[in-house]
């Protein structure tokens, strides 16, 4: 992702050379519904092309903001600083003109139905990763700017409401946190990581018994998933022994692969596995897959049989 601090870059840089290249400038200003000038707004231009890079800027003391040399062609804009943001547009940048767009941040601006429609996960993509580099390079506030972007695009994004919730933990920011996190349940109710992340700043902000209430909903929730998984693994390998007799080795495979996905640590999925690939003319894969059974369990019920096998492909 391209970065350019500053609105001090200045358009006559770009009016020479770059006149050559497929380019273009934008630049503008960013302000709020009383017309004050925002300084550190975070705008954002985002390609339409697949294979180009987003383009950050960021607004100096003026709220200006300006880039000399944009790749031509349809971008997707806005501009936000922490919970507040500006509508999206759309913009084409032509080569060797200067795009000048005025953005007003307002708190709980919703996105423009067209871009809504349009649902492109590169566009998401680009968001959440930039906010993932954010947080762990420490910048908390540049993250809830670029996760709420997600959230407010992408409603069904939980990740990103969840993540925008761990920044805002990180700033001590209880109440902000305590909303993201409900976002993220909002989205999916048993999203246990929600849950923990209440409890990590219910604890912290002085909160025991909620912290208490959250994590035992955390865990009784996780619970319920391991067993759902575990059901789903098992169900997955009876249906591959099945195909397995049938003469359908190759269909069997994607049952046990499949069981693997479910619960890794479900092993009659990876002794099944092994067998089959073994079967398949695969055996350093059945090597793998017998010695990941025997590990998660070494006396069960097939591990004599692994062993045995496993004495012929790894002598």
């Amino acid at each position: 992702m391209i970065r350019c601090n500053g609105a001090a870059l200045a358009v006559l840089l770009w009016a020479g050379a770059a006149l050559a290249q497929a380019t273009g400038a934008v630049q503008g200003a960013v302000a709020d519904a009383d017309g004050a000038s925002i300084e550190g707004a975070l705008v954002i231009l985002l390609p339409m092309r697949e294979g180009r890079e987003a383009i950050e800027l960021e607004t100096g003391a003026d709220g200006r903001f300006a880039h000399p040399d944009v790749p031509s062609g349809f971008y997707t804009v806005t501009a936000a600083l922490g919970d507040q943001r500006s509508e999206v547009y759309r913009i084409q940048v032509r080569d060797g003109r200067v795009a000048d767009i005025r953005f007003i941040l307002e708190a709980g601006r919703s996105a423009t139905p067209w871009l809504g429609a349009r649902g492109e996960e590169s566009e998401l993509d680009s968001l959440f990763d930039a906010g993932v580099a954010a947080n762990r390079n420490g910048a908390y506030a540049e993250a809830i700017t670029y996760f709420n972007l997600g959230a407010q695009l992408f409603p069904g994004c939980v990740e990103c409401y969840y993540n925008a919730g761990v920044a805002h933990g990180a700033l001590e920011q209880w109440d902000e946190a305590e909303r993201a996190f409900h976002g993220a349940l909002s989205v999916q109710p048993d999203y246990s990581a929600a849950y923990y992340g209440l409890s990590d700043i219910y604890g912290k902000s002085g909160r025991p018994e909620d912290a208490i209430a959250a994590r035992e909903e955390a865990t009784r929730l996780t619970l319920a998933a391991i067993a759902t998984n575990r059901e789903q693994a098992s169900d997955a390998v009876e249906l591959g022994i099945v195909l397995r007799e049938a003469g359908n080795l190759e269909g069997a495979r994607a049952r046990f692969e499949e069981a693997t996905t479910h619960d890794p640590q479900y092993a009659p999925a990876y002794y099944w596995l092994g067998v089959t690939l073994s079967d398949l003319s695969d055996p350093a894969a059945s090597t793998a897959a017998l010695y990941r059974y025997l590990a998660l369990d070494e006396t069960g019920e097939y591990a004599d049989d692994a062993r045995s096998r496993l004495a012929v492909l790894d002598p």
